[in-house]
């Protein structure tokens, strides 16, 4: 079998957890295409010391076919990180984002996923620890469906074909995004300095002109000053990631402002000369500080607006949405497949409610006695006609695949068990002997196991389709 390679991509912070699904990915059976986990700290294939790193992680992303995040605030903070998902990104590669759950996870423009990257949720919470293996397994089944599914897209054909130009254009409209974010940032900043520059700069200037500075113009100047500098401090952290190469020329902004608010709250009176002098520097200082900023920002804003190109825009807006819709589209169908009233899912839990509610009535321990034994005997039709359209649901259709294999096991386990139990019901005749009584509640044992056993796992993968399904609808919304 052809191992499916995965590209690992984790901060060191959550090497734990990282840990934890790969061990789940060594345990697991495949059928085909078993799931081959790279990480840099693997012992066997992973970056020696004194290694070329860089070009280490390149090639490793390049050779995978599944491209995975593990998506917490540490990976959002990492540098290093998000330099993996540009190169798997320039690389083409399938990207699927395992968002755990118990973190602190940024908005998604802040942590950089793509929009055609995949979505696996996995509540890692304390409160999980006891199912943690069986957390772990449905992310990997999932890792695997996704994997299974982008093979097929590029094998061939005109959806084969058409795949690689849809995630060209959502990247492309992220980029798009990106360029007016960046524009209605500089828009901001200049705006900001502008009305500084009009406001309290002029304002003072013609004050100072007239021998006018009086306190109440003094307090307004110092109120509009101090939110100017909270609103340039709130685009900067916001915009933080967008606007790095301009931080030197916001942070001697801020320091500019602070200096300037300093000497006007020490303002001095017209009858000091000395001290009116120097605050006319600091207002001088203050207004060539202004006209820079001014004039630096109106030319990143220029820059910004030349890499808007709004007839592209709208194009990739429609792929966007044509995608989402595809997406929307995918959902509805897993919805019909889970509410089939013949076979689906919900269909087989309403089935299996039903009859272990009767099941339930008949214990095989208390065979022993006559009347129990007649009791049981005698309802035992009644149970086999209920089980009927389960017994023939289950030899006539394949499992659904999103039962795990426990439970698929369990499910081609009850057919012969129940009609060992027929069977044996049946060569029961009165009165009835120690060794007939003996193989009637083996097989009556063994049939009510294993019914239980995938009533259980049945509901399990039900809730789990429901929650899935509920958050993937919630992250298109």
């Amino acid at each position: 079998m052809t191992a499916r390679r995965v590209f690992l991509s984790y901060s060191r912070e959550d090497a734990t957890v990282m840990k934890e699904l790969v061990t789940q990915m060594q345990a697991t059976r495949y059928d085909e295409h078993p799931l081959e986990a790279w990480h840099d700290l693997d012992r066997q294939d992973g970056i020696e010391a004194g290694e070329d790193w860089m070009r280490r992680l390149k090639e490793e992303i390049v050779a995978c076919e599944v491209f995975c995040i593990f998506l917490t605030a540490n990976w959002a903070k990492s540098n290093n990180c998000r330099d993996e998902l540009t190169w798997a990104e320039e690389a083409n590669k399938r990207v699927v984002q395992i968002q755990v759950r118990e973190t602190a996870i940024p908005r998604p423009k802040a942590s950089r996923v793509p929009n055609g990257a995949a979505w696996i949720g996995a509540d890692m919470s304390e409160a999980s620890r006891g199912r943690r293996d069986e957390l772990w397994r449905g992310v990997v089944k999932e890792i695997q469906r996704i994997g299974s599914r982008e093979t097929a897209m590029a094998g061939g054909g005109e959806t084969g074909q058409a795949q690689p130009q849809a995630v060209a254009a959502v990247k492309d409209f992220d980029a798009l995004c990106e360029a007016i974010e960046a524009l209605h940032a500089y828009k901001r900043f200049h705006d900001s300095v502008h009305d500084l520059y009009d406001r309290n700069y002029k304002a003072l200037q013609i004050e100072v002109a007239l021998g006018a500075i009086a306190t109440r113009t003094r307090a307004e100047c110092r109120t509009s000053i101090e939110l100017a500098r909270a609103d340039i401090q709130t685009a900067f952290r916001d915009k933080g990631e967008l606007l790095k190469d301009d931080a030197e020329r916001i942070e001697v902004l801020l320091k500019g402002i602070e200096d300037f608010r300093t000497a006007l709250a020490a303002a001095p009176t017209l009858q000091d000369p000395e001290k009116l002098d120097a605050f006319l520097l600091a207002l001088l200082d203050f207004g060539s500080l202004l006209s820079r900023s001014l004039s630096y920002f109106n030319r990143r804003m220029i820059l910004a607006s030349k890499n808007f190109n709004p007839k592209r825009f709208m194009e990739s807006l429609q792929n966007v949405l044509d995608e989402q819709q595809k997406q929307r589209k995918d959902e509805l169908v897993r919805w019909a497949e889970l509410t089939d009233p013949e076979c689906g899912l919900l269909y087989e839990h309403s089935a299996l409610q039903a009859n272990q509610d009767n099941l339930m009535t008949c214990e095989p321990d208390e065979l022993d006695g006559a009347r129990k034994r007649k009791e049981f005997i005698d309802g035992w039709p009644r149970i086999v006609k209920q089980m009927d359209p389960l017994l023939k649901l289950w030899t006539t259709t394949p499992a659904d695949g999103r039962l795990d294999e426990d439970t698929q096991e369990k499910r081609k386990l009850l057919p012969p068990r129940f009609t060992a139990v027929q069977e044996t019901v049946a060569s029961s005749a009165e009165p009835l002997d120690a060794e007939h009584l003996k193989a009637l509640k083996r097989c009556y044992g063994d049939f009510w196991d294993t019914f239980d056993k995938y009533f259980l796992g049945v509901d399990k993968a039900l809730k789990g389709e429901y929650e899935r399904i509920e958050m993937e609808m919630e992250r298109m919304a």
